[in-house]
């Protein structure tokens, strides 16, 4: 079965989707900032981004692309100033991916990052 919505149809059905879903998301990112701040969570990337909370928070974890789009390195180049500790360290966020905290990588970018 094939259904074709017009462009205006998919806008409402967005802004209808947003107006049931918005109020439960901000009680659910105070919740989690709470936690946070009460040290009952820590902030992490989920599925590669970033919550809200954790951004705010300052620690928002970016990937090797984003590092690498940032700083204009290769990953080779990356991995060894790591290695040389000339570069943040990256973080371990499940058993095949790696981060890195954004703010280290700005530091980093400024010349401000210290090992």
């Amino acid at each position: 079965m094939k259904i074709e919505l017009e462009t205006n149809e998919i806008k409402a059905i967005a802004a209808a989707v947003a107006e049931i879903l918005a109020p439960r998301l901000s009680a659910l990112e105070a919740a989690v900032s709470k936690a946070i701040a009460a040290g009952q969570a820590k902030p992490q990337a989920i599925n590669g981004t970033q919550s809200t909370a954790a951004a705010q928070a300052g620690d928002a974890m970016i990937s090797l692309t984003e590092v690498k789009r940032l700083t204009g390195l290769s990953s080779s180049t990356i991995w060894r100033r790591h290695h040389d500790g000339c570069f943040p360290p990256k973080r371990q966020l499940s058993t095949r991916r790696v981060g890195w905290l954004r703010a280290e990588v700005d530091a980093y970018r400024r010349g401000q990052w210290v090992a």
